[in-house]
């Protein structure tokens, strides 16, 4: 026994020849499409929305979605390769390739078969969709959410406040969590329920927010003030709404941890290049000890990062049922080691890496943002010790 986990096998790592030609196919994407961009996508805060169409055509956005809805084969494993190489060069394109599937996920797994028609021109990119349950009063506290759906004919009317809603300018739909007012009072979370809204409502109004790192992708609110929605946008059923969302975030902290990963290879590989090229007191600052210690603590922490990523993604194979607590110590692990990272770097680069135009303090400003999403590092921590709390069980009869 490997507690917490039931045996050695949990930690195996497999790849197959196509994980491979697939990593190749997404840096060679993020080298030939993103990095000639990069600058202007940070200076402008926009990001070409003919990126996500040649996503699309690339298959990143239909990882693990069947053919029959526009989908290509793949599972966690996939996701975690092509998100880390985006990342390399764009956290932010990285970050809006995810948002798509906070919305196709759940669609796929909990959709009607007409709700699953959506999911081609999503996996296409010709459509982008996002998902909205954060509120101004918290984010973290599902159970605690405030907006509300009640009871019209045919159908419930919304009314509610989502804040930092990513990809929400570009959005054709939204996957917005509210509370069902007519369901079981007995507990909190029965009545949460997801209901799929098209942009375009009258009754609904976005606001567009500045965030500080992310850059090119949009962030926002969404409010509504009686928004009607049809019985057949109800996705899954009443009260399911809480059960999605965690089975959702569970698969998604993969893609959090690949952008962690991502920021740090990129740290390394700019800290390599520069400390060989500059030059201080006679010779490359590569050969001074502290820019070598801090070097190889980077890439200790990348590899450590990596294979947290690689063996979480893996475990959602092998074992389903430990992919919450193998996620969520990826994700908290790697995105504390983006932080570090990118700080290492503009300590490297010195007053370079505090130079906007030098995109090297960017990978600090991403890193927050890593930090931030599917759950902050505090929250991670209550996940995980709930699932080891739940294994206690196994310990007690090995003993």
């Amino acid at each position: 026994m490997a507690f917490p986990f039931k045996n050695l096998e949990d930690f195996k790592i497999e790849f197959e020849p196509r994980h491979e030609e697939l990593r190749i196919r997404a840096r060679r994407f993020a080298e030939i499409e993103l990095k000639p961009r990069l600058f202007r996508i940070e200076k402008t805060g926009k990001i070409p929305r003919e990126l996500i169409r040649k996503a699309g055509a690339e298959g990143f956005l239909g990882i693990g979605i069947p053919k029959i809805y526009g989908g290509v084969e793949g599972d966690l494993r996939d996701l975690a390769i092509v998100i880390e190489e985006i990342a390399r060069i764009s956290p932010a394109f990285g970050l809006t390739i995810l948002v798509t599937y906070l919305f196709t996920i759940p669609v796929l797994l909990h959709g009607t078969e007409e709700q699953k028609k959506l999911l081609k021109k999503i996996v296409q990119g010709e459509t982008y969709a996002c998902h909205a349950a954060t509120e101004p009063g918290g984010g973290s506290d599902l159970a605690g959410i405030r907006s509300i759906a009640r009871r019209s004919e045919g159908g419930w009317i919304l009314r509610g406040h989502k804040r930092f809603i990513s990809g929400v300018d570009w959005a054709d739909y939204f996957l917005i969590l509210a509370r069902a007012l007519d369901a079981s009072p007995e507990k909190r979370s029965r009545n949460l329920t997801f209901f799929i809204i098209e942009r375009g409502h009258e009754k609904l109004r976005i606001i567009l927010d500045e965030c500080m790192g992310a850059r090119g992708l949009s962030v926002g609110q969404i409010i509504m003030k009686d928004v009607y929605v049809p019985d057949s946008n109800v996705l899954g059923e009443i009260g399911q709404g809480l059960k999605i969302a965690l089975e959702t975030y569970s698969r998604m902290r993969i893609g959090a941890a690949a952008l962690a990963v991502g920021i740090i290879q990129s740290s390394l590989e700019s800290s390599l290049r520069y400390s060989l090229r500059r030059r201080a007191f006679g010779k490359p600052i590569i050969e001074f000890q502290s820019n070598q210690f801090k070097i190889v603590d980077v890439l200790s922490k990348l590899t450590a990062s990596r294979l947290m990523l690689y063996w979480a993604a893996n475990i959602s194979k092998r074992s389903p049922r430990d992919l919450p607590i193998a996620s969520s110590m990826a994700k908290l692990y790697s995105s504390g080691a983006a932080e570090d990272s990118a700080i290492k770097a503009i300590e490297i680069h010195g007053g370079l890496g505090v130079l906007v135009n030098a995109l090297i303090e960017r990978f600090l400003r991403d890193s927050e943002i890593v930090k931030m999403i599917e759950g902050t590092g505090e929250i991670q921590r209550i996940i995980i010790f709930r699932e080891l709390l739940k294994r206690m069980e196994m310990l007690k009869d090995y003993y």
